[in-house]
This record gives C-alpha cells, sequence and structure tokens, in this order.
C-alpha cells in the first residue's frame, strides 16, 4: 500500500490550500496525490499519473511538483479546513 503521508519536516501533513514558502518563493498547496485533496480546476484525473507527491503554485515558477517536501519548504499559513 502507498503512504500517502506527504508532511512538512515538522511532522505537520501537507494540505491544499496550504501557504508555504519554498526558499525565496511563495506558494500555495493546489493538489496532494493519494489523498483525494485537490484545489478548484485540478483533478485526480488530470494528474495521476505523477504516481505520488503534491503540487505547489509558486509566485515565481508557477506549477512545481514534489515527491516529498524539499528541506527548505515551509509553512507559512494553514490552510482553512471545513
Amino acid at each position: 500500500m502507498p503512504d500517502y503521508s506527504i508532511q512538512y519536516r515538522s511532522g505537520a501533513d501537507i494540505h491544499v490550500g496550504d501557504q508555504v514558502r519554498l526558499g525565496s518563493w511563495l506558494g500555495t498547496v493546489v493538489f496532494v496525490l493519494g489523498r483525494g485533496e485537490f484545489a478548484q480546476g485540478f483533478t485526480e484525473a488530470q494528474w495521476s499519473h505523477l504516481g505520488r507527491g503534491f503540487m505547489l503554485d509558486t509566485d515565481q515558477a508557477g506549477l512545481v511538483f514534489h515527491e516529498e517536501a524539499p528541506p527548505d519548504l515551509e509553512l507559512v499559513a494553514r490552510a482553512l479546513r471545513t
């Protein structure tokens, strides 16, 4: 069974809508594969070929995909969860 616990270095889970800093870039998490978490406009059908990980929409580079959290990824503001 795949491991879907995509986490920040702090151990907190990464969730759609989280505001993050990646080095000097700011971004928002737009999906987390495996957990069925997708922001509006992003679907599993479009992105499941990537396998495992999460996508950021960054201010400097647009969409950036990671299989796991890089060391310089920091949570800036937690997404509101309903």
